[in-house]
């Protein structure tokens, strides 16, 4: 049987190796003898969510947000445990990396990429997130 590919996709290889929603992690037949698939595939779910956690963490701090802060965005169906994490670090880090004169730098070169808002709180104001699972 023949599947037809997204333009530009030439492997077959990630779209076919299993019906598992977590196909991508689930193919390494290595880490599947190992640990089973229930593992891996749990394995594959953490890595999922922490990765949107990390593409969260960079929509607050590459500078979009305050140059447009009417513009929304939706992270769905993909869990929210990592958000208080992510939120707090963010924050603690940014900071710690203003103490040394960071944000009066960034200002002087024009260069300001939170506006002098915290990256929870351009979190709070442009961003939503809709839980999958969790039941607290």
């Amino acid at each position: 049987m023949s599947r037809r590919l997204p333009a530009g996709v030439r492997d077959a290889e990630p779209f076919v190796t299993s019906t598992s929603f977590f196909a991508d992690a689930s193919r390494s037949a290595e880490r599947m003898e190992a640990h089973g698939r229930a593992a891996t595939e749990a394995y594959a779910a953490v890595q999922l969510f922490l990765k949107n956690g990390i593409q969260c963490a960079d929509l607050i701090t590459c500078g979009l947000l305050p140059r447009f802060p009417e513009l929304k965005f939706v992270s769905a169906e993909s869990g929210a445990g990592w958000l208080p994490f992510m939120l707090e670090t963010a924050d603690w880090t940014y900071l710690g990396a203003s103490q040394a004169g960071r944000i009066a730098g960034e200002r002087q070169a024009g260069n300001v990429t939170t506006a002098g808002l915290l990256p929870s709180e351009l979190f709070a104001r442009q961003v939503y997130v809709t839980y999958w699972f969790e039941h607290t």
